[in-house]
């Protein structure tokens, strides 16, 4: 995928239950799903999928400052979704 690309990643977090004891028998785990979306910033860090939130669109195609981002284990990635161009908001 191309750097800087748009995208959606469904993954799967890590989670606790609610503190305190719990019976083997009556337990059941659930899955925790997680939606991120921004920028793909490829090779950030290796076993990592890295997604920033803010960039400056001046900036592309190298930008030099990126904001909110996000590393998500490679492992725990779900799917990727390459997200259409945006379009200029019109009031």
């Amino acid at each position: 995928m191309a750097p800087w690309t748009e995208v959606k990643v469904r993954w799967r977090d890590a989670y606790s239950p609610a503190s305190g004891w719990h019976d083997t028998h009556d337990y059941e785990p659930m899955d925790s799903i997680a939606t991120t979306t921004g920028r793909l910033w490829v090779e950030c860090q290796e076993h990592y999928i890295t997604i920033v939130g803010t960039i400056f669109e001046s900036e592309l195609p190298n930008p030099e400052t990126v904001g909110d981002i996000n590393h998500i284990p490679i492992d725990w990635v779900l799917d990727i979704e390459v997200l259409p161009v945006s379009q200029a908001y019109k009031e």
